[in-house]
């Protein structure tokens, strides 16, 4: 059978989520060590894990440490766990080495997903972990190997080493596992594919999972593959499938991404989803879970024009990520502080986030990441007239050369911009062309909408009559989303002449109103609005 949600020792069982022991007429609560000592060794069926190794991760200590503390927690889960604790079955020494833990690996998958809530230790080494299990392959060594394959295809993954990632699974799936670990595996590996390989693998995977009848790991399977256009249904069936499963992981990661699914469709339905998710993540104390859908709700708050709730979500996500060492997500919370900054005119706090998102994505080894970082910087400077072109022209040289179409019409919009504040009109036309042009074949149409509208801007400026109503059906297509149009109204207002305002007041006193959708803090340029007056086109 493929793996239950908690995990049984002869006639005991652990809840993970609660930290019980239940067995007949017995019952014993599991300290937060104990939980993770035995975490750690669930996840490792029938491996002998050595004592410097489980002070190093589970404890935190540094190499070399000296302590009686690993026998004194055993003893304790021994005496929790064991029907006779002086002649053990299940937890076992390992003389000379350290101890194991003797389960069966298909009901490991619950004792894996609750291992994520322990944050790795800075002596975690994946390239170890990844070299012991290649030399357990190599002895045609299958027991255990799809547990600890999972573990290391997803911190594989987090460090975006996907091809390394798909590499391992085959190696497993070479070694000879049962059918539902095959899909387990295989599961885990499908975000790594693209393109039509991914819909190729969805659909072996399914067909394997269907083939077993089981919800959770056909939960799995759907939530793992929520990618692309059948997204929507595919996260309905995950939803459905772990709560008539019970596994209570699933659900949670289920909403969270339903929720982000939902975002702009249903956002009353992705609100009680998204919280929903996170009260579940809090309840199992998962921090990396909690972070991730945090992040996303930021997100969506800050779509919702809620910019300081969206923003104390996302510090407190930036610190579990940077808890667990994920420097993808880390640059990500970066880069989307550095955006909410920006838009409520915190123009150093905005800086200062796409700085530190710039060194964490070099650290990473993401050039894209720190493209778009810098391209944000530059976007969020005051003084467009005195941003050199040629910087900007590496930079879209850049984005070119890699295909990072969204940076590349991210970096036209700010030459035509920069020209346009030089005065340069002719100049700014043909790259802020080419952007709405490129971003409207991304087929994001809110980015396409914000970037048409500067263009649609110059074009009444240049006196050109469908300047204005262009502008119009771009505002027209924002209107929903406060992220977007308040700031674009702010900078049109600030920066921008409009020619035909004069005979357009209402069109001109809307986009105040949108400008004051959100407060703008005190000493800023924008306070106090209602003195507006059109500024003196730059020179």
């Amino acid at each position: 059978m493929p793996p239950s949600s908690s995990l049984k020792l002869g006639i005991r069982t652990i809840d993970l989520d609660r930290g019980v022991v239940e067995g007949s007429c017995y019952s014993a609560t599991l300290t937060s060590t104990e939980l993770r000592l035995l975490v750690y060794l669930a996840v490792r069926p029938g491996q002998p894990v050595g004592r410097d190794e489980l002070y190093t991760q589970v404890w935190g200590y540094g190499p070399g440490v000296r302590s009686r503390a690993l026998d004194a927690t055993v003893r304790r889960l021994r005496a929790k766990l064991e029907s006779d604790p002086s002649r053990p079955r299940y937890l076992l020494t390992e003389h000379g080495v350290g101890y194991r833990l003797v389960v069966d690996a298909r009901l490991a998958e619950s004792v894996l997903d609750r291992s994520r809530a322990v944050p790795p230790t800075p002596g975690t080494e994946l390239e170890l972990r990844l070299a012991n299990l290649s030399t357990q392959l190599d002895r045609a060594e299958a027991a255990g190997s799809a547990i600890e394959a999972v573990a290391l295809i997803r911190l594989l993954r987090r460090e975006s080493r996907n091809l390394q990632a798909i590499e391992l699974c085959e190696a497993v799936l070479r070694a000879g596992l049962e059918a539902w670990e095959r899909v387990w595996v295989r599961a885990e590996t499908l975000r790594c594919h693209h393109g039509p390989r991914f819909e190729a693998e969805v659909a072996e995977v399914w067909a394997e999972a269907l083939a077993w009848g089981d919800a959770a790991l056909r939960s799995r399977v759907a939530l793992i593959s929520a990618r692309g256009e059948p997204r929507y249904r595919r996260l309905i069936r995950a939803v459905e499938l772990a709560e008539a499963s019970g596994a209570t992981f699933l659900l949670m990661q289920a909403r969270g991404q339903l929720a982000t699914c939902l975002a702009h469709t249903d956002p009353i339905r992705a609100h009680t989803l998204f919280r929903e998710a996170l009260r579940s993540a809090q309840l199992l104390d998962d921090t990396w879970e909690e972070a991730l859908i945090g992040a996303n709700y930021a997100r969506f708050l800050q779509q919702q024009g809620a910019a300081d709730e969206a923003v104390g979500w996302l510090t407190r996500s930036l610190v579990g990520f940077e808890q667990w060492g994920d420097r993808h997500n880390q640059v990500m919370s970066h880069l989307n502080l550095g955006v909410l900054y920006a838009h409520q005119l915190h123009r150093e706090q905005a800086r200062s986030q796409f700085r530190l998102g710039q060194q964490q994505a070099e650290a990473l080894g993401a050039p894209q990441l720190q493209l778009i970082c810098r391209l944000n910087e530059i976007a969020c400077t005051d003084g467009l007239h005195a941003q050199p072109i040629e910087e900007l022209e590496v930079l879209l040289r850049g984005c070119r050369e890699n295909a990072y179409e969204p940076e590349e019409a991210l970096a036209l919009t700010l030459i035509g911009l920069v020209w346009r504040a030089r005065g340069k009109l002719g100049l700014a036309r043909a790259p802020m062309e080419q952007a709405t042009a490129l971003a409207t074949g991304l087929g994001d149409v809110a980015y396409a909408a914000e970037i048409e509208a500067h263009l649609a801007s110059l074009l009444a400026q240049l006196g050109e009559p469908e300047g204005v109503e262009r502008l119009r059906t771009s505002i027209h297509t924002l209107l929903d989303q406060p992220d977007h149009i308040v700031p674009l109204a702010r900078f049109l207002l600030r920066w921008q002449t409009l020619p035909q305002a004069s005979s357009e007041p209402e069109f001109e006193a809307r986009l105040i109103e949108l400008a004051n959708q959100l407060p703008a803090p005190p000493g800023t340029p924008w306070e106090g609005l209602h003195h507006y007056r059109r500024p003196v086109n730059p020179r």
